[in-house]
């Protein structure tokens, strides 16, 4: 337990005249960052006058002489917690720090870090708490006293009277130091010690403010002055949301097991498994350099077309997308740090279910496009530092046939039910139809018994003019054609299961097409299913019944059906990584 003794040297400004600043420059900035420039008389302006994406600098002079630049530069950074890009010696110290993140308003930024002190008292357990239940999306946490140097800063902080922090070695302090619970102490603590930054100790029991922090998310401007400072040491690009960085060494996805599955003729009844976890290290391990989050770049389309400009013409990059058993791109997994599913490839892309991509397990990208490869194929991963976050969005509009739309939030993606509760095709038909060009959806597939409810409740048959529907579920087609009905709806799976048909050594009789759901093992044992004998059947349902059917063509060969395919990506904001706390 110890108390950090500050001096008082808090920034005071002029209520009228800061209210003209703040309207001048808002938006640009942080309230804090705008204090410090203007008390100090400062300027600020565009670091770059023809790219306001890089941010705001200020520019101040202060009436203390330094002898050189280096003295300068040395004052510059003890007085202000920003990027000092620019100082000058003389009579008067010119001091130019650049300021690339925001903090909330009630906060105060130090070295990218933004800062709160509490009103209310509590003890060290509750101060613990407070933090992190305050703010709880940002991360927050109890103010980490890592240096005395910080002290320096927080002394320009107004309300602090007593408040606890967190500092990591009390031994450094004192030899009998223990544990981590500290307090700052506005003004000295005893008459005798008048240091700022002096250290004492307080009891775990005693109560006090709490000065909490939160790591400022990333900005753009933080990206180019990244970009800008490693430039020498890592091939960083910048481009509209982000930027990227190619590992240095080659990569391979990772295989991870053997397991025995169906699919005699493609695999001979054995397929490999594989993750791209080892890519996530090496990201992390750039970005813990760097002092940023960073994350292997995705195969999705939207990310591919941000970043294809900036690709070296003659390279070929890997991506975290991978490929176990399945002959199509789109049995292609993407995975993300957050947890998300997204589709990578979509139908229309394609043309066909299976193409020939039995044996490529990897995904590359080039400025030319996506490419699956080789599971054996090395290359550089490229890793991100994104300034958005990706979110599913509303459900695109579909076509005309369309009689609801059901939009469900699976646990890794959102998903989009697309019901024809009044046209009867074939299942060539209904494929050919999902996958037309301009709608760019599959036959569509059901992950949980909550998403089966949600698509049931809205599937409700209306047969068609001059169709009659038979008590034994035959219905009668126009020119007397009598065929089984019986309100079934065709769904995008198919039998013999084809992907993802092994779970813990249990085989599983159908599987999803085209990426439509992934859990393989939701009514996919018997009695939720029947016939997983047949060979070339295709999966329906009948909503009077929370099972799925599996059939041969031939005997329901008209019936109703339901498209599928992910809502679109959207951009949910221009934040999404930040920097890394070192301490």
């Amino acid at each position: 337990m110890l108390f950090v003794v500050l001096s008082t040297l808090f920034l005071i400004v002029n209520g009228n005249e800061f209210d003209a600043f703040k309207t001048q420059h808002r938006g640009k900035v942080d309230l804090s960052s705008m204090k410090t420039c203007y008390v100090y008389d400062g300027t600020i302006k565009n670091v770059d006058s023809d790219n306001e994406e890089k941010g705001y600098k200020c520019e101040v002079s202060v009436s203390v002489w330094t002898e050189d630049e280096k003295q300068a530069k040395d004052y510059c950074e003890s007085k202000f917690p920003y990027y000092i890009i620019g100082a000058k010696s003389g009579e008067t110290t010119s001091c130019t720090f650049q300021m690339n993140v925001l903090c909330l308003e009630d906060y105060w930024q130090i070295h990218g870090r933004c800062y709160k002190v509490s009103d209310s008292k509590l003890t060290w357990t509750e101060a613990v708490d407070y933090c992190q239940m305050d703010q709880k999306a940002l991360k927050q946490k109890m103010a980490v006293y890592y240096s005395d140097r910080l002290s320096m800063f927080l002394e320009d902080m107004i309300g602090i009277n007593d408040a606890w922090v967190h500092v990591p070695n009390l031994k450094d302090y004192f030899s009998n130091g223990e544990d981590n619970a500290g307090v700052y102490v506005q003004d000295s603590a005893f008459k005798y010690d008048v240091r700022s930054g002096s250290i004492i100790m307080d009891d775990l029991n005693s109560k006090h403010q709490v000065i909490c922090e939160y790591t400022a998310p990333m900005e753009m401007a933080e990206m180019f002055y990244i970009a800008n400072i490693y430039s020498e040491i890592y091939p960083i690009r910048v481009y509209m949301d982000g930027a990227v960085i190619p590992s240095s060494n080659f990569m391979t996805v990772n295989q991870n097991g053997l397991v025995s599955i169906k699919d005699q003729s493609n695999y001979k009844g054995r397929a490999e498994k594989f993750d791209t976890d080892n890519f996530s290290e090496v990201c992390g391990s750039i970005g813990s350099i760097l002092n940023v989050e960073s994350f292997p770049m995705t195969a999705v389309a939207e990310e591919f077309e941000d970043v294809k400009d900036i690709i070296n013409d003659q390279r070929y990059y890997l991506t975290n997308a991978f490929k176990n058993d399945g002959c199509s791109e789109t049995n292609y997994k993407q995975q993300n740090q957050d947890g998300k599913d997204f589709q990578i490839f979509k139908p229309n892309e394609l043309g066909k279910y299976k193409n020939g991509y039995c044996h490529t397990h990897s995904l590359i990208i080039h400025k030319s496009g996506r490419y699956p490869t080789k599971a054996a194929t090395r290359a550089p991963i490229l890793c991100t530092l994104h300034t958005f976050n990706w979110k599913f969005g509303d459900c695109p509009a579909g076509p005309s046939w369309v009689d609801e739309v059901v939009r469900v939030q699976r646990p890794d993606r959102v998903f989009c039910h697309y019901i024809a509760n009044s046209m009867i095709v074939t299942h060539p038909q209904a494929v050919e139809i999902c996958t037309e060009k301009s709608f760019g959806a599959a036959l569509s597939g059901i992950d949980s018994v909550e998403e089966f409810e949600q698509v049931t409740s809205k599937a409700v048959p209306n047969y068609p003019p001059g169709t009659s529907k038979h008590d034994d579920g035959r219905s009668s087609l126009r020119g007397g054609y009598t065929k089984h009905i019986g309100d079934h709806y065709w769904l995008g799976g198919v039998s013999p299961c084809e992907v993802d048909c092994n779970n813990n050594g249990k085989q599983y009789g159908n599987s999803w097409n085209s990426n439509v759901a992934t859990n393989t093992t939701f009514l996919n044992t018997p009695p939720y299913g029947s016939s997983y004998e047949h060979k070339g059947g295709v999966i329906s349902f009948r909503k009077d019944m929370t099972a799925f059917h599996n059939h041969h063509i031939d005997e329901y060969e008209y019936t109703f059906f339901i498209c599928g395919k992910s809502a679109n990506l959207v951009r949910a904001e221009r934040k999404k990584s930040g920097l890394k706390s070192t301490r």
